[in-house]
């Protein structure tokens, strides 16, 4: 289970419109969506996923000692205007690393200094070289090639996905992190 939470600002909403009609974009009950392009909406959504995310940490905090299991759903946060994401609650969450958390976030801003400081991988897009690389091995640079982006058929393919509604979740609890070979065959004895 993802939901996709985009930030941007006023002047880009016209590359992210397609993001709206993605079932991922909403909230369970499909009443709000997980979108922002100005602060006040930066502010509601950062008021509704906080509640998520505290109950979530104040879980892993009783959780010690404990196998951590993925917390569900994942939040996949795209952030492209610093300005929307500065001072609020769930900056602190974007910021943690922490690993079965059930956050990620792509940060897509012009100038690396940008970046936070949390960044460990970062993909430098320029007009004459495309590279990846890790912090903390700048010498190591990864070129690519970008696939073309074409914005109105990302949209043609977002309004194809509007009317599916993504199955209710079941008990994470219940779901083994692995299995064995033998058990995905539902061998009992050998």
């Amino acid at each position: 289970d993802v939901k996709l939470v985009t930030l941007f600002s006023k002047e880009e909403a016209s590359s992210w419109e397609f993001i709206k009609w993605l079932p991922h974009s909403f909230n369970d009950s499909r009443d709000f969506r997980y979108v922002a392009n100005t602060m006040f909406s930066a502010s509601t959504l950062d008021k509704t996923i906080d509640e998520e995310l505290k109950e979530r940490k104040n879980t892993s905090d009783n959780d010690f000692g404990q196998e951590k299991k993925q917390k569900t759903p994942f939040y996949l946060f795209v952030v492209t205007n610093p300005d929307m994401i500065e001072k609020s609650e769930i900056e602190n969450y974007l910021d943690s690393n922490c690993e079965g958390f059930g956050v990620g976030v792509i940060y897509v801003y012009n100038r690396i200094h940008d970046l936070p400081k949390s960044c460990n991988i970062i993909v430098d897009i320029q007009s004459d070289k495309n590279e990846v690389f890790h912090k903390s091995n700048i010498g190591f640079k990864q070129k690519f090639e970008i696939d073309k982006f074409d914005g109105h058929k990302a949209d043609i393919f977002a309004r194809s996905l509007a009317p599916v509604r993504l199955a209710e979740k079941k008990s994470v609890a219940d779901m083994p992190t692995c299995i064995t070979f033998l058990e995905g065959y539902g061998v009992k004895k050998v």
